[in-house]
């Protein structure tokens, strides 16, 4: 049975505040609830810290704000106040509430006062926990400390029935399977597995969302492949799983920091899997940015352009792509075909720039116009093919015989 002191949760910031205002007399209860008791009992960092309350919205509002509190109404319509900290905090308040009605996206909710109809709402059982500000832990579905114990992901109640309500409980399933390396039951598979086609339902934003978390997890290859075992693969028409090349890509990208690019070598590759193909497949069902999208099909274009051990060539590519890009080409590459690359140089290269701009050649007598682009143009390829040695003044003499 867990046993835990979770003075530290109702001690911080705005949070104890908030649980004694709401807490005192008979006029109603508020509990902290969800993701941050999850993560706390998982021995996870908390990042957010979310109350439960019998009190409507409207009374959590004036009972705050008559305490100094600023709130504003972030979703209303659900019964969610968010308060605001004088350092910068934010505590998101939510009524007690029950499902009236759902359509596999949103849900139009009644308020109660009963944490077990609150409870019967949510999506798996480890989220169901409640703590009142006496320290007492709250599991209304009776499952919940014991899944978090056993580190087992249930569905509350029927799968099917949750499912159905929000489909993005779909992609949330693996999500915590692999942030939280938790074990996926088959009976809840297989419930995941027959409710596929609600992800039609998704909007590209919610689907990308997901995945991102996703592929931050830790048990992120196992995922995967539980993930084509349960035919997602075939939903998003993937290539067949190689678990030995996700293991030997997981532990080359372990050394890249920005987090952007990891989420994107991790959905290039499950997009168009680590065995050799022609084409790159088109990412048209993830919402990504400008530059997400650019990343993604420059890391084909370097792929490519990856058919022999040439550091001049790693040079090369650095300075038309970047570092960065190289280095996700680099870590893919080396997965799939297990060859390995000697990057230390690389790592420690700084990327020049080109020393000559188009006034550098308007100084030499060259007209405005489009022949000062061939020029720099001509001028560069020579310099990189110099593997970026030759001096501004070299670059200079180089130009001038162009011109003559």
């Amino acid at each position: 049975m867990i046993s835990q002191d979770f003075r530290s949760l109702l001690s911080k910031d705005l949070v104890s505040d908030i649980m004694g205002i709401l807490n005192k007399g008979e006029g109603g209860s508020a509990y902290l609830v969800g993701g941050c008791l999850r993560n706390f009992l998982l021995n996870v960092p908390v990042k957010d810290i979310d109350i439960a309350t019998s009190y409507l919205p409207d009374e959590v509002t004036n009972l705050l704000q008559s305490k100094g509190i600023k709130t504003i109404p972030t979703g209303i319509d659900h019964g969610t106040v968010t308060a605001l900290g004088s350092r910068g905090h934010t505590v998101e308040i939510t009524t007690l509430r029950r499902d009236v009605e759902t359509d596999g996206r949103r849900a139009v909710v009644a308020f109660t006062k009963d944490i077990a109809e609150d409870a019967r709402r949510r999506d798996f059982t480890l989220n169901a926990l409640y703590l009142d500000n006496n320290g007492n832990l709250f599991d209304p579905t009776e499952c919940g400390v014991d899944d978090i114990e056993r580190r087992v992901l249930h569905f509350i109640g029927n799968a099917h029935d949750r499912i159905k309500e929000d489909a993005l409980r779909i992609l949330r399933f693996y999500r915590f399977g692999s942030v939280y390396n938790l074990d996926l039951p088959f009976n809840e598979r297989n419930a995941v597995s027959q409710n596929i086609n609600l992800l039609n339902n998704l909007s590209k934003e919610r689907v990308t969302s997901e995945f991102f978390k996703m592929f931050s997890g830790e048990n992120i290859v196992d995922i995967l492949c539980i993930m084509e075992e349960d035919n997602i693969g075939k939903y998003f028409k993937t290539p067949e799983v190689n678990k030995e090349k996700l293991q030997r890509l997981h532990t080359n990208i372990s050394n890249i920091r920005n987090d952007q690019y990891l989420k994107i070598i991790w959905l290039w590759c499950f997009l168009n899997g680590l065995d050799y193909k022609d084409e790159v497949n088109d990412p048209h069902a993830f919402c990504l940015s400008n530059n997400e999208q650019k990343f993604y099909w420059h890391i084909g274009d370097v792929l490519a352009d990856l058919s022999a051990q040439d550091k001049k060539l790693y040079k090369k590519l650095a300075y038309k792509y970047g570092k960065d890009l190289l280095m996700a080409a680099l870590a893919i590459e080396s997965a799939r075909s297990e060859k390995t690359y000697e990057i230390d140089a690389l790592q420690n290269w700084s990327i020049p720039s080109f020393p000559l701009t188009g006034a550098d050649l308007l100084n030499l007598g060259l007209e405005q116009g489009p022949q000062i682009g061939r020029v720099l143009t001509d001028v560069e390829k020579w310099w990189i093919e110099n593997n970026f040695s030759p001096t501004r003044q070299e670059c200079l003499e180089k130009a001038e015989k162009q011109l003559n």
